[in-house]
């Protein structure tokens, strides 16, 4: 003990690492044991001392961790954190697939009916040489009605109504596994990156294969329902989780002759590379279709969420209690679907509201499959008798001019291309937001801390086609309102001069 009338020794509660331990064992031993004084290494004291420095060490090495793991905004550690999300009912959000609206070419002599099955694909190269494949999200039956007249100015081929495809691959038919008959049966999907909701699975029962279902919850389901949810480790492989005989159907073991095999049909993809542009010439793989082409720019494709967004995220949904009674409650909610990127909801009267959606990584309508989703999700969580429409931004296109003189021995190429991904950055998806005005001060700003840029005057940045600046050099929006750079026939985000030595 120490000795009376010396004061305690003062103690850092961070110094946890070996050598501040064993520093703290070498003063404790001074204090209590004056005589001890050989400290070298190849003393039996010095080897004990380092040894219960090496064990303190270990062990506050993992308590740190375990309190660190324990708080959404301290966690760093990818698994830790999605189970402790899961405790509050999050889950981190898996990648989605992009969607859009195709319009398919046939030859004039083709006779209907057509039947096109449900993952009949296409695909289309991007330009940095990666393939991304689509697929019809329905069974398509063509009748002549649904054919327009042959077009002479356009290969003579006759073209059919839009049809919705998603991008994808379908894996039909994987044995993930044979029913035990335990509890909370588990079985983990080979492929990565499997797509929200696309899970389907067959289990081979007594009286023959039988469907089950996935759900969000076990908790609403009874003893005898074939209902199965999906959960997804940090690193992205989804697993089925079948009920325990209570909340969910148990499956039985099946014998020798007759195993209780459990096939799996689901799909593949997502990300923000399907997000393709508006009029994309898709290569189908069935030879009757001549051709392919999205009406629209695809949307919705979404990188799987991340720990800062779920950090960030998930005590939102906490808060929205799985009921959408306030404005943040259904925008919160609708970005909880997998695909949406923006949405703000606005009171169209004392029991309406009116919800504007914003596919994931474009400034454009949603897609129908889109809206469905959001609408599914929000039927059962909204006040009865409260009225939803579901609605598309107002789109604001942004028409501006700007000249730009290069400095002296600066590549007017090179300036050109700086200023334009500066501009593209300007209207990145991110970087705007429903009623966020746009202010050319910090347009300015931006392109003129570009390297190379020794003057710039912009003399347009308006709404309308031949203005000039809007008001004080503000674009002002409404809350439904989105902005987009006009883009002309050369697909720029602006008019852009390059001037010669002198400004004008």
């Amino acid at each position: 003990m120490d000795q009376l009338g010396t004061s305690p020794p003062t103690i850092d509660y961070t110094a946890v690492d070996f050598d501040s331990l064993d520093a703290a064992l070498r003063e404790l031993a001074a204090r209590n044991l004056p005589e001890y004084t050989d400290q070298s290494d190849n003393d039996i004291g010095a080897l004990l001392r380092q040894y219960v420095a090496y064990a303190a060490d270990i062990a506050l090495y993992y308590q740190t961790r375990i309190a660190q793991n324990l708080m959404p905004s301290t966690g760093d550690d990818p698994e830790a954190l999605t189970q402790l999300l899961r405790w509050i009912g999050y889950e981190r959000a898996p990648a989605t697939a992009a969607t859009a609206e195709v319009e398919l070419a046939f030859d004039a002599s083709i006779v209907p009916p057509l039947i096109l099955p449900i993952g009949t694909g296409f695909s289309f190269t991007a330009s940095s040489g990666q393939t991304i494949r689509f697929e019809l999200t329905r069974d398509v039956t063509i009748t002549a009605t649904d054919l327009g007249n042959v077009d002479a100015s356009r290969s003579g081929l006759r073209y059919a109504l839009p049809f919705p495809v998603i991008e994808g691959r379908t894996t039909s038919g994987e044995e993930i596994g044979r029913a035990d008959g335990s509890a909370n049966q588990l079985y983990a999907l080979s492929q990565p990156n499997v797509l929200p909701g696309s899970v389907r699975l067959t289990v081979s029962e007594a009286g023959g294969p039988r469907v089950w279902q996935e759900v969000e919850t076990l908790l609403d389901s009874g003893p005898t329902d074939r209902h199965f949810i999906i959960r997804r480790a940090a690193n992205g492989i989804a697993s089925a989780l079948l009920g325990d005989g209570v909340n969910g159907y148990a499956p039985p073991a099946g014998s020798l002759a007759v195993p209780a095999t459990i096939l799996a049909d689901y799909r593949t993809g997502g990300g923000p590379a399907g997000n393709i542009p508006a009029r994309s010439t898709l290569r189908p793989e069935l030879a009757l279709i001549r051709g392919a082409t999205t009406l629209g720019a695809a949307g919705g494709g979404r990188a799987a969420e991340n720990l800062d967004v779920a950090r960030r995220f998930a005590p939102r949904l906490f808060r929205a209690q799985d009921r959408a009674v306030s404005r943040a409650d259904y925008e919160d909610l609708a970005l909880s679907v997998p695909g949406i990127g923006k949405a703000r909801a606005v009171a169209a009267g004392w029991n309406s509201v009116a919800l504007f959606l914003a596919p994931q990584g474009q400034v454009a309508e949603p897609s129908e499959t889109l809206r469905a989703n959001v609408a599914a999700m929000l039927e059962p969580r909204r006040i009865l008798g409260t009225e939803l429409r579901l609605l598309p931004p107002d789109i604001v296109e942004v028409y501006i001019r700007a000249r730009v003189r290069p400095g002296p021995f600066m590549p007017r190429n090179a300036v050109r291309d700086a200023v334009i991904s500066e501009m593209e950055r300007f209207f990145a998806f991110d970087a705007v937001d429903f009623g966020e005005p746009l202010y050319l001060s910090r347009l300015y700003d931006r392109i003129q801390s570009l390297a190379g840029v020794d003057f710039l005057f912009i003399d347009r940045f308006t709404t309308t086609q031949n203005g000039g600046v809007d008001g004080d050099g503000v674009v002002e929006l409404t809350a439904w309102q989105l902005p987009r750079p006009y883009r002309g026939t050369d697909g720029l985000p602006l008019e852009l001069v390059m001037l010669e030595d002198t400004p004008g």
